[in-house]
């Protein structure tokens, strides 16, 4: 995926989901290029989601996903199986890796923030004469 491509919805998921993710992302911006749709018309990101979160290539379970039979994928499931399939068969070295970014300092923000929320919740004061 290229930084900007995005798919919704997928922080805290495991890498064995996140590289069914990438292959999945992969094949549906191969299939809306050959067909000429938009790539969320071809998969919608919450299908991607759910599809790597259950992690199975096994066609009744994909197909119990709700929404995914009312969805323009319905013709497509033979391929998003197969793509399933060909990502947990990848080594684990070319799964992808979490980056470690940096979670704000909440004790930070709040010691930051907290003196100027304090300045609002005074009364105001008249000025002196």
């Amino acid at each position: 995926m290229k930084s900007g491509d995005v798919v919704s919805g997928i922080s805290g998921l495991s890498t064995k989901a996140l590289v069914i993710v990438r292959e999945l992302w992969r094949w549906r911006e191969m299939e809306a290029a050959s067909s000429n749709r938009p790539p969320r018309r071809v998969l919608r990101d919450d299908l991607i989601v759910e599809l790597s979160r259950r992690g199975s290539s096994d066609l009744r379970q994909i197909k119990a996903i709700r929404g995914i039979e009312r969805s323009g994928a319905k013709r497509y499931l033979n391929q998003i199986a197969a793509s399933i399939k060909e990502s947990l068969d990848l080594p684990h070295e070319q799964w992808p890796r979490r980056s470690k970014q940096s979670v704000p300092n909440t004790i930070h923000f709040v010691s930051e923030t907290l003196p100027v929320v304090r300045c609002f919740k005074r009364p105001l004061q008249a000025p002196a004469p």
